[in-house]
C-alpha cells in the first residue's frame, strides 16, 4: 500500500485473479487480462474491465484486454 510513495514499481501475475487481494487490482496502473474461464475470476475483473470482462472467455491465444484508469479498455496482442 505504501510502495508508490517510495517510488517502487511492482509486477503481479496470476492465473486466478479472483484469489488476489482486491488492493492489487484497485491500485494497478496497467492491467492485462488474458483468457479466463472461471466465473469467479471473470466477476472479479469485471469490477475493472466492466462488461468487456465477458469477452475474456473467448479471447484467442496471445490476445489480451488492456485496462488503464481513465482510458478505454482495448484489445492487444502479443505476436512473437
Amino acid at each position: 500500500l505504501t510502495g508508490r510513495h517510495r517510488k517502487l514499481g511492482l509486477l503481479f501475475t496470476t492465473q486466478r485473479p479472483g484469489e488476489c487481494h482486491k488492493t492489487i487490482i484497485s491500485q494497478a496502473n496497467h492491467v492485462f487480462c488474458g483468457s479466463l474461464h472461471e466465473k469467479n475470476d471473470i466477476d472479479y475483473v469485471r469490477a475493472v474491465l466492466g462488461e468487456r470482462a465477458f469477452e475474456l472467455s473467448s479471447l484467442p491465444e496471445r490476445q489480451f484486454l488492456y485496462f488503464r484508469p481513465g482510458h478505454e479498455t482495448i484489445e492487444v496482442s502479443n505476436e512473437i
